[in-house]
This record gives structure tokens, sequence and C-alpha cells, in this order.
């Protein structure tokens, strides 16, 4: 079962000063296309801190094939309109509700931050390369400025994946994680219920909730998703192999199985996993009298019934979302985190369980 975190709530005093609705005014503390840009970002970024606060950016979209080009990332597909899903899967374009980018074309797609930059996926002729990316991000200059999506005819043969889809993986910290996707042309993910998650504690005079970053994403919960839907025998395997280990045990390993029970048995058809980061922000209300957080999460749902609509499987996608005194909604499952990995990781410290080639 997904854990259940107390919220407290707080009601006004009754000598307090309160506006009323006709003085109530809001007023921005970031602007709009600098929490969508950072929202983008956390989708294809690692996005870590140093001692002295400098950000540092790690791309988990692809992989650097050649040192002559660091800034630029490759990732195989099979035809464009692979290459255009998963796009739009890794950059957010399936779940803008609030955001809308739009295309410009049908061979282009564009996400315009204003100051903070933009990102555009240009379709290519398909003979060397599917599409183009390019990263215009001043942030990002020297991490980041191209994404290039090519035939998988033209991935380097001497790039194996340490692990594939339906893997179990334990980490030298004692986690246990699943493969969801190997990096055979493009980056690998592992997916663990059993750590990585941040929370952070968040207060105002009406509510309280934990603000949970470092959630798997929706490249995580696509790749899941299309293991479940596409590989049922597969699945199968991993899943009687997750109920009858010995070793499969500890809190988080019985999260994971909780959520793959859900998966297998549809106990619970309205559990919710958060997917990404919390994002919040804070606004003065009544008439500048108190700041208050709103706060938004996406999630899923892991149900039978996939979401073809982007033209693959998807697990259902929602939006919880609070702001001033509404009531604080949460998804049922925070807990899922991601660990990416490339044919230059260094695997060292994890060790495949199963299965044992």
């Amino acid at each position: 079962m997904a854990l259940a975190l107390p919220f407290a709530f707080s009601c006004s005093d009754d000598d307090e000063d309160v506006a009323t609705p006709a003085e109530d005014m809001e007023e921005e503390l970031a602007p709009v296309e600098f929490i969508h840009y950072r929202t983008v970002v956390s989708r294809f970024c690692e996005i870590d801190s140093t001692s002295n606060g400098t950000l540092v950016y790690k791309p988990h979209v692809g992989v650097v094939l050649y040192d002559t080009q660091p800034g630029t990332y490759y990732v195989a597909a099979e035809s464009e309109q692979e290459a255009r899903n998963s796009f739009k899967s890794d950059f957010g374009l399936y779940d803008a509700e609030d955001y809308e980018p739009g295309p410009v074309s049908n061979e282009q797609l564009s996400l315009d931050f204003g100051e903070f930059g933009k990102i555009t996926y240009s379709a290519s002729d398909g003979r060397s390369e599917w599409a183009v990316v390019d990263v215009d991000l001043p942030e990002l200059k020297d991490v980041i400025s191209k994404i290039v999506y090519i035939p998988k005819a033209k991935w380097p043969d001497n790039y194996d994946s340490p692990f594939w889809t339906g893997d179990i993986v334990r980490g030298s910290n004692g986690w246990l994680y699943i493969c969801v996707r190997p990096c055979d042309g493009q980056t690998g993910i592992l997916m663990t219920w059993d750590g990585g998650t941040d929370w952070t504690y968040r207060e105002d005079h009406y509510k309280s909730y934990y603000r949970v970053t470092n959630c798997s994403g929706d490249d995580a919960w696509d790749a899941l998703a299309q293991f479940y839907y596409c590989n049922v025998e597969g699945f199968k395997a991993l899943y009687s192999k997750i109920e009858s280990a010995s070793w499969f045990v500890g809190s988080g390993s019985s999260l994971l199985q909780a959520a793959f029970d859900n998966l297998y048995y549809h106990y619970w058809e309205h559990e919710t996993f958060q997917v990404g980061d919390t994002w919040d922000n804070k606004y003065y209300w009544a008439g500048r009298v108190r700041n208050v957080w709103e706060a938004q999460h996406t999630y899923c749902q892991l149900t039978v019934n996939a979401d073809w609509s982007t033209g693959m499987p998807r697990f259902p996608r929602g939006t919880q979302y609070f702001k001033r005194d509404y009531s604080v909604k949460v998804p049922d499952d925070r807990r899922a985190h991601t660990v990416y990995f490339n044919p230059q990781s260094d695997m060292s410290g994890y060790t495949r369980k199963y299965p044992i080639y």
C-alpha cells in the first residue's frame, strides 16, 4: 500500500483582519515562463547543486557518441514518428495543460520560454537522421545544444546495455531497482521505491503539504507502461519473481510490490502515482495580507486500460492542483525514483539479481 502522510490544516483567527473577495489580488513571485522552463528542463536533465549553490545539469535524454561533439546527444528511433513521440514524452508536450506550445508546422514543434530560451524540434529527411532538436537555453549552453534522432541501424554496435527491461538489480546501497528501459539507442532507466526522493515541508495560513522532488518522470512511467502493455509474458515473469523472492524485502520493496500488485491484480484502479516533481510557487493574496503557496502535481494511474491517444500505450495522466485555501490533494504514492545509465556509465555498484544469465 502507498504511504499516507498526515497533513495539518489551520483555521482563521477571529481577530485577524481578513480582506474581502473584492480586495483579492495576486502577485507572482516567479514568472510563469520560468516555472515552465524549469519544469521542462527537469524532464531531460538531472539537476544537482554544489556546496556553493552552483547548479549542475546532467542530461539524460540520449547519449554523447562523439568526443568532438560534447553538447550533442543522440537517440535511436525506428521512424520519425517514433522520434516525435519520444520528444513529446520527454519534453512534456502530451501533458501540457496551462501551457500549450503548439506545433509550428507539421515538421516542427517549439517550446518558447521567452527570455529563458527556446527548444525546437525539426524533422529531417530520414537518410542520416530522423529529426534534430535545437536546445537554445542560455543556462545550458555549455551542457547541451542538440539532440539528434538517428535510425537504429546507425547506432554503434559496441554500445551494449548492462541491463535489460525486466531485470531486477540491487545497488551497493542495498536498494532494489527494476530496469524499465535498456540503454539500447537511448538512456537506460532503473526505477526504485527504496529511496531517492526529496521531501520539503511547506506551510501557510491555510494549509501544509510536502513538495516532493526527484520522483520518476514521464520517461520512466512511459517505459514501464510499454513493458506492461506490450510484453505481457515478460511482465508476468518479473511479477512472479517479485512476489516469490525471499531477498525482495523492505519497506521500499513493499511499495514497489504494491505498485506491481496494482498492475497485476488491478486491486486499486484509482491509485495515483506522482510523475516528476511537485511544482509550487508563492503568491500574495487578500490585499497582500497573506503569502500563500500554490502547488501542482502530475500523476498517473496504473490501470489495465491504456491511454493510446499519443500512439503508444501510456498510463492515464491527471493533475492535482491547489492554491490559496484549497484542500490539499496529493498522489497516493510519491516514492518512485529513477536512476539513468548509458554505455559510458560506471555501473559497478549495481548487480543483476534476476534473471541470472
